[in-house]
């Protein structure tokens, strides 16, 4: 009687697990991405793209089963083929569209899920992805100058007198038109955590791409949604066409750069950059100018032959002299005797 009662507990056990296991396996979530190509919409789910299904979309709120069709894939490696959704790029993106998912066994998956076209990342802002996530490099909505540096008053740093230069952008401005900036900074205690968040992205980007597809433009998404989500409503007005980093940054810290250009008509053009800060200083010391020592040194008086020759002629010529006047004064004496004698 036991053994029956095992038995029977065994096959119930199984029979319930086989239930749960054949009922239809319903998307985690319905997180999606979509992305525009030149032909159409394409519709990545997360959790279903791995494997093939039906569906079907409409502005209307419900479908028929002759609306359905099967899934594209999209083959993205060697080793990764992708099941997607997909929708004439003709559709109007202004209208609500809704998509029902289903598995090839025909048990819903998604069901009447809202789409909206124009979340779509189109290829122009994948390339502005792309180039943005580029710390100091050009972007190419506006053109600006990221390599130069301004020269600073010089500070004294240590008792030393220093020649400090600093990073800056340079807008290459064109005429008529006005331009204006915000800046966030990315790192350190008052960092903006949404240009935090957006900074971190774009160096995960730049290691390297993923090889999972689906993970990648997940990437760009969050990545397109910070972006605008960080969109300035207060400008500060570009100034003869620089914008000087903060005084307080110095060499390696981030910042998040939106610039945006006012036309002459009033159409405007915003840009972003990220930015990284350069500080650069100069010891210069100063050496007192070399002093010019001078030695008096007495030298011994000597004499060439020719000084010699002077001396000794003047010295004869003196004695001469002197001779001749004894020997006149002794002729005087001569004279005055004999004149006496007579």
């Amino acid at each position: 009687m036991k053994v029956k009662i095992n038995f029977l507990v065994f096959i119930t056990a199984l029979i319930a697990i086989l239930t749960i296991f054949s009922f239809p396996v319903k998307a985690d979530s319905n997180e999606k991405i979509i992305v525009k190509t030149d032909d159409e919409y394409i519709i990545y789910f997360k959790d279903i793209c791995k494997k093939q299904f039906m569906f079907a979309t409409s502005t209307e709120n419900s479908v028929t089963d002759e609306e359905y069709k099967s899934s594209a894939i999209e083959k993205k490696t060697e080793n990764e083929a992708l099941n997607v959704a997909y929708i004439d790029a003709i559709a109007d993106a202004s209208k609500p569209m809704n998509i029902w998912v289903k598995d090839t066994d025909g048990n819903m998956l998604i069901e009447k899920e809202p789409i909206n076209l124009k979340d779509a990342l189109d290829k122009n802002t994948i390339s502005l992805i792309n180039t943005t996530t580029i710390a100091n490099e050009k972007t190419d909505r506006i053109e600006i100058d990221t390599t130069q540096t301004k020269e600073l008053k010089n500070e004294v740093i240590n008792g030393v007198d220093t020649k400090v230069e600093v990073g800056k952008v340079v807008i290459k401005e064109k005429e008529n038109s006005k331009y204006y900036y915000a800046l966030y900074n990315a790192n350190g205690d008052n960092a903006n955590e949404k240009a935090k968040q957006l900074y971190d992205l774009s160096e995960k980007m730049k290691a390297g791409k993923t090889d999972d597809t689906y993970e990648y433009l997940s990437n760009l998404k969050q990545f397109n949604t910070l972006y605008n989500e960080l969109i300035p409503t207060k400008w500060t007005k570009v100034e003869n066409g620089e914008i000087i980093q903060p005084d307080t940054a110095r060499t390696g810290d981030k910042f998040v750069l939106y610039i945006k250009e006012v036309e002459e008509n009033g159409n405007e053009i915003i840009d972003a950059k990220l930015l990284e800060s350069v500080y650069k200083y100069t010891p210069e010391y100063k050496t007192e100018p070399d002093k010019e020592i001078k030695e008096v040194v007495k030298l011994p008086v000597t004499f060439d032959n020719g000084t010699i020759l002077f001396i000794i002629a003047g010295v004869i010529i003196i004695a001469l002299i002197i001779v001749m006047i004894l020997k006149r004064k002794s002729n005087k004496k001569e004279e005055n005797k004999n004149e006496k004698s007579l």
